[in-house]
């Protein structure tokens, strides 16, 4: 298949990257500079694109079957509109080119309730990542109101550069119990795996150990 990856430089992306080019796909990886981009693949075409600037990456969606986003801010606590900004954009690109599934990332926790995450991580690290997790809650709701894009919000939890296993768990809505961590390697596996499932399609897959 042919498939657009954004944030293919950052560190989740990157994985995405190798794992697409792994199993076959054309891969058309949206980067901020091309110039630090070090992929190298007959596969591989990197395009300089802004997701939050709609007008330098829709042209480039023609021909797409899937989309997956791993756009985040990291370890950032201020302001931020990548996810909720992003997510629209895509959305009115991939219309107007008539590419169907899109597969893009919050996070496990981002709902208030979710029963698995702690008091320690309720007062502290929800509130240090409130504006982002704002930003994420953004995305998601705009997302539920989308019904002629096949999309899948998905939620990993604590992420760690560990090679896949090809062994966790999935919950459709908060993170599976005791679980905190996933490797890269394992959600890049699992958002791959998405392209041509429809099990998890409008839904929010939570991603853990």
């Amino acid at each position: 298949m042919t498939i657009a990856i954004f944030g293919a430089s950052g560190p989740t992306g990157k994985v995405l990257v190798r794992q697409a080019l792994d199993q076959g796909h054309n891969v058309t990886a949206f980067v901020r500079s091309p110039e630090t981009f070090s992929f190298t693949h007959a596969a591989l075409r990197p395009v300089k694109a802004d997701a939050l600037v709609a007008s330098t990456f829709e042209e480039h969606l023609q021909g797409h079957h899937a989309v997956l986003s791993a756009l985040g801010v990291g370890q950032s606590f201020g302001s931020t509109t990548i996810y909720s900004e992003s997510g629209r954009n895509i959305v009115e690109a991939m219309r107007k080119h008539g590419v169907g599934r899109f597969i893009c990332l919050t996070s496990g926790g981002v709902e208030d309730g979710d029963p698995a995450f702690g008091l320690v991580y309720k007062l502290v690290f929800k509130r240090l990542f409130r504006k982002p997790y704002n930003d994420m809650k953004m995305l998601e709701a705009y997302l539920q109101s989308v019904k002629d894009i096949a999309w899948s919000i998905v939620r990993p939890t604590q992420l760690t550069d560990a090679p896949p296993t090809g062994t966790y768990r999935v919950s459709p809505r908060y993170a599976p119990a005791g679980g905190v961590q996933i490797s890269r390697g394992d959600l890049a596996q699992f958002m791959l795996a998405q392209i041509d499932s429809q099990e998890w399609v409008h839904k929010t897959p939570t991603l853990a150990y």
